[in-house]
């Protein structure tokens, strides 16, 4: 995976963390997706800990060095429609029909 991909997948993961848990999803549920849509589009090592104000994740560039971030969550509101729509985007990047370009 070239690392501009690699950058933009790690991104798409992080967002749809945040969108999840900042709309209301429980922490199991955005670990479990998160780790989903990072190995649907191959990204390795990926390792993510989920708290309720926040995210910490980790990976490995193809070239072996290694990529960490950190996101604030502050809760807004639930809205569970933007939580199905993340969802919806998991089960599409785990069967193959979509990827980062």
């Amino acid at each position: 995976m070239a690392e501009d991909l690699f950058d933009r997948a790690l991104v798409l993961v992080m967002d749809g963390g945040q969108t999840l848990l900042a709309n209301g999803g429980e922490v199991f549920r955005v670990q479990q997706t998160m780790e989903i849509m990072a190995a649907s589009l191959g990204v390795q090592d990926f390792h993510v800990y989920v708290l309720t104000n926040g995210i910490f994740a980790s990976a490995h560039l193809p070239g072996g060095e290694s990529v960490s971030l950190v996101r604030h969550v502050p809760t807004v509101s639930i809205h569970l429609g933007r939580v199905e729509a993340v969802n919806e985007l998991s089960r599409e990047l785990a069967a193959g029909k979509l990827g980062v370009v």
